[in-house]
């Protein structure tokens, strides 16, 4: 019998981590702001996201946990190209490219600063 693992709460453990916010439009008139708790800001590696997609130097990678972003797990959020993604500076970063985890517990999100 094997074990099913659940990486939905494996936020929880992430170091580094800061608060934020997400605005989506997928389409939606006006753009709706979600609050993210906890999200983690690093450098873009294309490398290990397996992105068929190249950025310049200045590309941001923001890992969004997908149980903050649907919290009753059936809101159907994504997180989609030109959305955007607000650290807890304030700054607002554009998504260039995005990609849910293979476990479904995180959303993968090359961004670029706003200006």
């Amino acid at each position: 019998m094997s074990a099913i693992v659940d990486h939905r709460d494996e936020y929880l453990c992430w170091d580094d981590v800061e608060s934020g916010s997400v605005e989506l439009k997928n389409g939606t008139n006006p753009v709706r702001t979600y609050r993210i708790g906890v999200m983690m800001r690093g450098p873009w590696n294309r490398q290990s996201s397996g992105s068929p997609v190249q950025f310049d130097g200045n590309v941001i990678a923001f890992s969004i946990p997908d149980k903050l972003l649907n919290p009753a797990g059936n809101e159907g959020r994504t997180i989609t190209r030109d959305d955007v993604v607000i650290g807890a500076d304030g700054v607002r970063f554009f998504v260039l490219y995005s990609e849910q985890s293979v476990a479904g517990s995180h959303w993968y999100c090359a961004t670029k600063a706003e200006g």
